[in-house]
Parts: C-alpha cells; sequence; structure tokens
C-alpha cells in the first residue's frame, strides 16, 4: 500500500516528515527495523568512478562564485553567522519562511533559536549533552520556541536528563522570556523535507556528475567547511560546541563525501562508538539521530565536505508538491539500502 502526502495538507505548527510519520508506520520502523548487511554504526564507502581532483576543484570555484555562509544562530535577539563552519546549500526551500532575510544558497545553514540565550549552549555543555543523550532536544528547541526558556528547563528536568539543583540554577540564571508570538514550524529550517528544490551549487560544473549518481529524493543538503581554527583554544571550543544531533536516517539519510581532510586532522564522533578520521574521497554515512560532532585534533587546516541528505522511503513529486512512498518503506533499513546501491549508484561498501 502506497502512502501519499500532500504539502499543502501539512499544519502550520508542524513539519512534513513529523507529520507523515504520525500518520504512518514510520515510528514503529524506526524503533524496531535493524540493518542485516552490517552492525557497525559509522559506514565508509567509494564511488571508483569519481574524480577527487574534479570534485575538489569544483568546490573551490563553487565558493569563489557563489561566496561562504557561516553557519547561522539566533538566540534572542541575538545573531550571528559562525566563522569557523559553514559553506553553501546544495537544496533550498521556495516557501522558506525567512526567505526575505536568507538566500537560497544559505538555507540550508542554521535556523534561528529564538527564546534562548546566546551562551546558553556555551556555559552549560554537560547539561546540553544530557539532553541529547535523552534524546530529548529536538522537542526542547521546540518548547523553548513554543512556551518560552522555563518550560523547555522543566520539559528536561521531568524526564530526567538534569537535576534537581541543575533545574534550580537554570531558572535563576536565565530569565524567562518569550520572543515568538506565533509558533510556526513549517518551511523552516526543522521542516528537512522542505528543502527540496535544487540549488546551482548542486550542479556546479563536475558537481553534477555526483549528482547524477542519486537515486532517492534530496533534501536539506550542503557543502560545508570547517575552517579558521587558528589555536588551540579556538578549536576545543569548536569541538565542545559541535555535539548535536539531527534527524533519524529513517526520515534524513546522510552521507558525506571527504572532499579535502589533512591526515589525522578532523574526522567524525559518534556517542558510545568511537572516533573516526576523514580520508579524501572516501563517504561516510551514520544515523545523524545518534548524538555526534564533527571533531579537529590539528590547527589552521581546513575540511570540506558534501554533506548529502536524502528521504530514503519518501519520493518527492515537485509537480503535484506531493511525498509518495516508495517500495522500500517499511522493507530495506536505510543503512542496507546505502550498502546495496538503492540510494547512490556505483557505491561499494568498504566497512
Amino acid at each position: 500500500m502506497k502512502h501519499k502526502f500532500y504539502v499543502k495538507d501539512c499544519p502550520e505548527d508542524d513539519v512534513v516528515h513529523t507529520w507523515i510519520r504520525k500518520q504512518t508506520d514510520l515510528q514503529y520502523y524506526m524503533d524496531n527495523m535493524k540493518p542485516v548487511n552490517t552492525d557497525k554504526k559509522f559506514l565508509s564507502f567509494t564511488q571508483p568512478n569519481i574524480d577527487l581532483l574534479k570534485v575538489q576543484q569544483s568546490c573551490e570555484s563553487a565558493f569563489e562564485k557563489f561566496g561562504f555562509f557561516g553557519f547561522l544562530n539566533i538566540y534572542g535577539s541575538e545573531m550571528f553567522r559562525d566563522e569557523t563552519y559553514g559553506g553553501l546549500s546544495l537544496v533550498y526551500n521556495p516557501n522558506y519562511k525567512f526567505q526575505k532575510n536568507i538566500e537560497p544558497n544559505a538555507q540550508t545553514l542554521g535556523y534561528p533559536r529564538n527564546n534562548m540565550d546566546l551562551d546558553f549552549v556555551i556555559e552549560n555543555l554537560d547539561i546540553w549533552k544530557s539532553i541529547m543523550v535523552a534524546e530529548l532536544d529536538k522537542h526542547f528547541w521546540r518548547r523553548c520556541t513554543k512556551y518560552g526558556k522555563h518550560n523547555a528547563f522543566k520539559y528536561a528536568h521531568e524526564h530526567k536528563a538534569i537535576t534537581d539543583e541543575q533545574l534550580k540554577m537554570l531558572l535563576e540564571k536565565y530569565k524567562d522570556e518569550k520572543n515568538i508570538k506565533e509558533f510556526i514550524i513549517k518551511n523552516t529550517y526543522q521542516d528537512s523535507w522542505s528543502f527540496n528544490h535544487l540549488t546551482d551549487v548542486i550542479n556546479h560544473e563536475y558537481l553534477s556528475e555526483i549528482t547524477k549518481l542519486f537515486k532517492r529524493s534530496f533534501i536539506r543538503s550542503r557543502l560545508a567547511k570547517l575552517q579558521q581554527l587558528d589555536n588551540d583554544e579556538v578549536r576545543k571550543n569548536v569541538n565542545d560546541y559541535m555535539w548535536h544531533r539531527d534527524d533519524s536516517i529513517f526520515v534524513e539519510a546522510r552521507i558525506n563525501l571527504s572532499v579535502t581532510s589533512p591526515e589525522n586532522a578532523f574526522g567524525m564522533e559518534l556517542e558510545g562508538d568511537d572516533r573516526y578520521y576523514l580520508q579524501p574521497g572516501k563517504w561516510y554515512s551514520w544515523d545523524t539521530g545518534i548524538t555526534h560532532r564533527p571533531f579537529a585534533d590539528k590547527t589552521k587546516l581546513t575540511r570540506t565536505n558534501l554533506v548529502y541528505a536524502v528521504s530514503p522511503w519518501f519520493d518527492y513529486i515537485k509537480e503535484e508538491d506531493a511525498w509518495v512512498s516508495n517500495e522500500f518503506f517499511g522493507k530495506k533499513h536505510p543503512i542496507d539500502m546505502f550498502i546495496e546501491g538503492d540510494i547512490v549508484e556505483g557505491l561499494e561498501f568498504i566497512s
């Protein structure tokens, strides 16, 4: 049985993939399905037909032509773009809520997190990591946006992610504020599946050869660069701050192509797993719903990745602005889809 959903029917206070999840068995499979080809959390691949030098040259010329956008964060009334992490969007949403302020080539590089102080994460890294490990972070931000800071703190406490003492400290330290008058998350950064139109960047020069390899619908994707780690203090701060969770692999199946990464300089670390150094030319995938972070072990170097994301079980019909389930829905784990070539043509599994 195929499922079909029209974006116009999704309510304003929800995002498309969550709205669809609530109306299907998707959550059941997210909770119970396991891959059959491997039990490893971090997977590496090659694609022998890709010319790495041409990829590197095209990425560099893309930055020269389209610019560089630091990752955007908005806390309360403060907005800033990160100087160390950013890049270019490979996809965009023509109905993006903030399109008057953010151009298509920057839409997948950050989003407003209103009602929270700028330094909350930096000043409370242990608390923030506990919230992520408990997989409460998505609801934490949603409650913060909808109801204010104190409601979010109490939510984390109710679910035992923070202690009584930590709750007391947070309530005393951070004034309860609510800057957002209307709660709308459809067509915002959280609405991953609405970033489904291709920017010029994704087909820039040789990058178009990679785009042709994908068999599933693109969603929130980017060309990403980590740079300007000028000293060990900056490097350490960036490493500490980078812990985060994205959507589950069942709704946002990501694969990273390492474009540039000096030896033993940059890598990826997964909570409860290991640290993995990146090698240019290799592709990497994992369930980004697991708490993870990119890390840097050396200063004054640059790392570039092509971060591709697709919807594994639903395909986008542009003419109808609709999502329809495909033959893999409930049948094959997204990790097995990567390994068996159902997402990227010619991908060869290494380990």
